[in-house]
């Protein structure tokens, strides 16, 4: 498993990311180095609507990018409505040699188990559930639905919108599978990106 961490990751650098959008994550970047120089951790919270596809798969490649970094970051996701994980994360995450264990029906509690890193725990929640940190968080709005439902959150320190598409239209189609594959690796590109240059401006 270590191995297919590795090779994921090394997939990320062969995704070309737009040059506009380079500039987005570079805003990032400065901001969050900004951060970890003063506060020496930071903590990152996905936001989408639902905290079922996107801010899930964000907060899943924030998780594995900071423990290959080695950069001292902690991954959180919220919505801001609750419903469930979709089907369609856990089966991509499945086909990208990611284990799980399953809690409950609905709304089930989800353990990952990546290698030889610390488990998470996937469900769907509202950003500002117990389960979620309040201090002095930075939040990442990746669908422009909960960024422009949800225009203030108070225990944010920063608010940053990088939104993606949405793979939730292609389910039950036979694009369904490869749509997931490519949001899911997208998300992981630019946070790749990200996170690289946060590891480089530390050494």
């Amino acid at each position: 498993m270590k191995n297919n961490v590795t090779t994921i990751i090394s997939q990320l650098t062969e995704i070309e990311i737009e040059e506009t959008r380079k500039s987005k994550l570079d805003e990032l970047v400065y901001k969050l180095d900004q951060i970890l120089k003063e506060k020496g951790i930071i903590n990152l919270q996905f936001i989408c609507t639902h905290n079922s596809r996107r801010s899930q798969f964000a907060q899943v490649w924030s998780h594995i990018l900071a423990n290959y970094y080695q950069l001292n970051l902690q991954s959180y996701s919220g919505g801001v409505e609750v419903t469930s994980v979709a089907k369609g994360v856990m089966d991509c995450l499945e086909s990208f040699g990611i284990q799980y264990a399953k809690e409950g029906d609905e709304n089930p509690r989800i353990r990952l188990n990546i290698g030889e890193l610390p488990s998470i725990i996937l469900f769907s929640k509202l950003y500002d559930d117990s389960e979620n940190t309040t201090d002095e968080f930075v939040a990442v709005m990746v669908c422009s639905d909960a960024d422009q439902n949800c225009p203030f959150i108070p225990t944010a320190v920063l608010r940053f919108s990088l939104p993606f598409s949405d793979p939730k239209k292609y389910d039950g189609s036979n694009q369904e599978e490869s749509a997931y594959s490519k949001t899911f690796l997208k998300i992981g590109s630019e946070l790749n990106y990200v996170f690289e240059k946060i590891a480089k401006n530390l050494s």
